[in-house]
């Protein structure tokens, strides 16, 4: 029972670990692409 318990905590740690970094890079991403689009609708703005 232990054992699980330890090898869970590790899955769950790994799993924190990666996920922020894959989800800010996917935000990266899209704000890249839509960069020029949020610029001109700043621009718009003033």
């Amino acid at each position: 029972m232990r054992y699980f318990v330890t090898v869970f905590c590790g899955i769950l740690l790994q799993y924190f670990a990666v996920f922020p970094y894959s989800f800010l890079r996917f935000l990266w991403h899209i704000n890249k692409k839509n960069e020029s689009k949020i610029l001109n609708g700043i621009e718009n703005l003033q």
